[in-house]
């Protein structure tokens, strides 16, 4: 769900083995290792402070430990409300 400044998202957490999630979200096109990073042990995050009326790219790193993490995976594009 989108509002003017903040996304709250939720993942599917049941097919993956992570003990986190590493979040990392820019401005459509950003270029991964980039944007700004969250980590939460949730299914769910909330991003804040964001731009109104402007698309992000979201994309998620499962962790199962220090030395083991998935490769970063979109998921969703989302457009901030005015």
């Amino acid at each position: 769900m989108a509002e003017s400044t903040q996304i709250n998202i939720n993942y599917d957490t049941n097919t993956s083995n992570a003990n986190s999630f590493e979040i990392e979200y820019g401005i459509t096109g950003f270029s991964l290792g980039t944007g700004d990073r969250l980590t939460t042990s949730n299914s769910f995050a909330l991003i804040e402070n964001l731009t109104p009326n402007t698309t992000y790219d979201i994309y998620i790193t499962s962790i199962c430990s220090s030395e083991s993490r998935s490769e970063p995976a979109e998921l969703l594009a989302i457009t901030t409300n005015n």
